[in-house]
């Protein structure tokens, strides 16, 4: 056997004591390093998705929920089995329809055997889906000119008089609304940059620079600067707003590198609104003062992912986000060996909550209230109960600590 290692003479008590303490402590900080360098090769090499093993239950049904009181017990993992349907989805009701009728000729209206009249019994009909690429035309605008005959013959000349066009948006370019519409779209809907726009319309033999397209966005952009504004003052009349913020790079900005980060924030009504808002704020930073502006003295509810900069906004009732919360709680169970543990126990809490708003979402605002009153809160109090008992060998710099303590 190897022999221990004897410790050294002259240590007291307390330098053995505070000598423990530091290795504790570096071993866990080499813990935790461990849990992040695992971590960011697993966001980087592996596949990304916030699905656990009862992925499932997140969408599940509420009546399978069981009755969840307060207990340090791990709460029960819901199960659900299902079955998919086979077969071709049928294809959208509402788009346009062109029958193609196809017909017997004359000679083979007659029957093989006895060499009678056929007669229609029926129409047998299946249905295929026709994309058309593409379309352009080009708008000729004529417009009619007038003159005065007897002014011509019997005065010093004739004012001519010339039929008016409606007001274009964009005076003096060849774009039509339509054509504005479809580039806009292209680019913030569907992302694509304009130098594919510019390829995909060289396709369909439309020769147009990037560099017009991007002038024609930008004029765009004033044009609908005052509908932006009626927007963001219907959006400040609402009683709940979603805030996020997310990075953005944007090259040849004057005072900034090319690899320096802005920021595009976010601000959304709620899926209820009658008036459904979306609007995008561009700015420079990552600072408190941008949502204040653009909040603009608001003192209703704002959800965010609890980033300190929304927290700072005075006068609103702050809600958090638990798509944001049961993120940390993911990235804890990715880091588990066992792919169970805190994080697991976390996760089935908030798979309840999802089940109870998965069958709120079609009720009217007071039946989702009473729901949720209802199912909802006896599964955050446990929960919150849970949060509160944390294990005694739960360090806070761990991913199971981090995640529970953020909360």
């Amino acid at each position: 056997m190897q022999k221990e290692l004897e410790k050294p003479s002259g240590i007291t008590p307390e330098i053995q004591t505070y000598i423990d303490g530091l290795v504790q402590q570096y071993e866990s900080r080499i813990a935790a390093m461990w849990e992040q360098f695992r971590l960011a090769q697993a966001k980087k090499y592996l596949p990304q998705s916030e699905k656990f093993p009862a992925q499932g239950c997140l969408f599940n049904e509420a009546e399978t929920l069981v009755d969840i009181g307060p207990s340090d017990d791990e709460p029960e993992m819901e199960t659900v089995t299902y079955t998919r349907k086979r077969g071709r989805k049928p294809i959208n009701p509402d788009l346009p329809r062109e029958v193609i009728e196809y017909d017997l000729a004359d000679d083979e209206k007659t029957c093989p055997c006895c060499q009678g009249q056929l007669h229609a019994v029926g129409v047998e009909s299946s249905e295929q889906l026709d994309i058309i690429p593409k379309q352009v035309k080009v708008l000729r605008h004529e417009r009619k000119k007038y003159a005065c005959r007897h002014c011509e013959n019997h005065g010093e000349g004739s004012n001519i008089i010339t039929a008016a066009m409606p007001r274009q948006p964009l005076p003096g370019s060849i774009a039509t609304a339509g054509t504005l519409a479809t580039v806009a779209v292209s680019k913030y809907a569907d992302g694509l940059p304009l130098y594919r726009i510019e390829k995909e319309l060289a396709r369909v033999g439309v020769e147009l620079q990037r560099t017009t397209l991007a002038s024609w966005m930008i004029k765009t952009a004033e044009r609908l600067s005052p509908l932006y504004l009626a927007m963001q003052e219907s959006l400040l009349g609402e009683s709940v707003i979603h805030g996020d913020e997310t990075t953005l790079q944007v090259l040849k900005e004057p005072g900034k590198t090319a690899q320096s980060q802005s920021y595009l924030w976010a601000y959304t009504s709620p899926a209820q609104s009658t008036t459904p808002v979306v609007l995008f704020d561009y700015q420079p930073g990552r600072g408190h003062t941008y949502p204040k502006a653009f909040l603009n003295g608001y003192q209703g509810t704002v959800m965010t992912d609890g980033y300190s900069a929304w927290r700072m906004l005075e006068n609103v009732t702050h809600l958090g986000c638990w798509a944001h919360a049961r993120r940390k709680f993911k990235d804890a169970l990715d880091l588990s060996p066992k792919k169970g543990g805190q994080a697991k126990q976390a996760l089935s809490y908030i798979q309840k909550l999802y089940a109870v708003e998965k069958k709120a979402k079609s009720l009217l605002p007071a039946d989702r209230h009473a729901m949720r009153q209802q199912d909802s809160i006896p599964i955050l109090n446990a929960f919150h109960k849970w949060l509160d008992k944390p294990p005694p060998e739960l360090l806070p710099e761990h991913a199971d600590g981090k995640s529970r303590y953020s909360l």
